[in-house]
């Protein structure tokens, strides 16, 4: 009997369940992870598998030139602002350089370089979901080809100021940038005097980011103007007024441009200014 009693114990070890490993115990609140099994080697026919299409690694913008933060020459920053001015109360497609632009906010400053000579809109690598914001197109365009900012920076004419939250789609709010402005001037008490393609046309309009949340100053002066309609049935806590949505100034470096269009005739870095010596673009102090 004792014989038989030891025979019947070893079958019973030898059974399915002892091939296969303990669980870990469960932790409280959490699932059991079983131990991941060890893959037996492939066969030569599996290890060749099917043939794949070798996927590119999509293109890096170059390094940064010396000077990124530099200031585009002042005649060049003077001549976008002035082009800027006269379509003031524009509300239609934009025409610069022979080349038609979009009647919105990132058309305008499109055009508006393209009047200076610089293709900013040849070197943005459109994304399917820039088509209907191609604002956010710009703004990664700034981040590859110049720099972006912040508050920390004063910004100088020419540069670009960008907004996000400034429009619903529905009943649900837009996240990111969905809005961008070029700097016409900034004002002594900090003002920052920006133009924009706004609903009503492109217009002239205020940013201080010292006081976010005030539209006009003690005197009656405007300090922010509103970027989003308001709208009955906003949440209480909606903002509208420029630096309330405020997203970062943005450069766009010429220089960069040029490296990714490599050679594009629209650009002529010459006569932007980019000639020897360097010294025309150096910042003004504290910028």
């Amino acid at each position: 009997m004792l014989l038989l009693a030891l025979i019947a114990a070893l079958s019973a070890a030898c059974g399915g369940r002892s091939a296969v490993r303990p669980e870990r115990p469960v932790a409280s609140g959490r699932m059991a992870v079983p131990e991941e099994q060890p893959r037996p080697a492939p066969s030569p026919d599996q290890r060749r598998g099917p043939t794949r299409a070798r996927q590119e690694p999509e293109p890096q913008p170059p390094p940064p030139p010396p000077g990124l933060l530099a200031a585009l020459p002042a005649p060049t920053r003077a001549a976008l602002v002035a082009r800027a001015e006269r379509w003031i109360g524009h509300r239609g497609t934009f025409i610069a350089g022979g080349r038609r632009f979009r009647p919105d906010c990132s058309g305008f400053v499109e055009a508006v370089y393209e009047s200076a000579g610089i293709p900013v809109r040849d070197a943005i690598a459109i994304r399917p979901e820039d088509e209907r914001r191609a604002s956010a197109a710009l703004q990664r365009a700034a981040r590859e080809l110049g720099v972006l900012y912040g508050a920390e920076r004063e910004p100088l004419p020419g540069d670009l100021v960008f907004f996000e939250d400034t429009y619903q789609r529905g009943r649900h709010s837009v996240n990111g940038v969905t809005h961008v402005g070029l700097v016409e001037a900034v004002l002594g008490d900090g003002t920052v005097r920006f133009l924009h393609r706004g609903g009503r046309g492109v217009a002239r309009a205020s940013l201080r980011l010292a006081t976010p949340e005030q539209a006009r100053g003690p005197d009656g002066e405007r300090w922010n103007s509103a970027l989003r309609v308001a709208r009955r049935g906003d949440p209480r806590e909606t903002r509208y007024l420029a630096a309330e949505l405020f997203a970062g100034f943005g450069r766009i470096d010429p220089a960069r441009v040029a490296s990714v269009l490599d050679g594009n005739p629209r650009l002529d870095l010459a006569a932007l200014g980019y000639g020897e010596p360097r010294a025309a673009i150096e910042l003004p102090a504290g910028r």
